[in-house]
């Protein structure tokens, strides 16, 4: 265990109960803190983040003429995929 209370390996990589290496040791501060992108919860999921609204704004609006030309497209093109893979067999 490092200073800061992390399960490290003999190479001071800190690694999870089962060993397996989580951040390797170059990537530790010279404390042996974890990166700090890591410590500061900015990767952490929020509701309310910008891409999550995108998504929902995306899910909840009508589709468009386009948007239906689309999706037929990538049906036919599906269907046009499957045929060529029966006939291929």
């Amino acid at each position: 265990m490092n200073a800061k209370g992390f399960t490290i390996d003999a190479q001071g990589n800190v690694t999870e109960d089962r060993g397996i290496v989580v951040f390797e040791h170059g990537l530790l501060a010279k404390d042996g803190d974890i990166p700090e992108l890591f410590r500061a919860n900015l990767l952490r999921s929020d509701e309310d983040s910008s891409i999550s609204q995108l998504m929902d704004d995306l899910e909840n609006r009508p589709m468009s003429e386009e948007d239906n030309a689309a999706v037929d497209m990538g049906r036919e093109s599906a269907l046009a995929a499957r045929k060529a893979a029966q006939l291929a067999k």
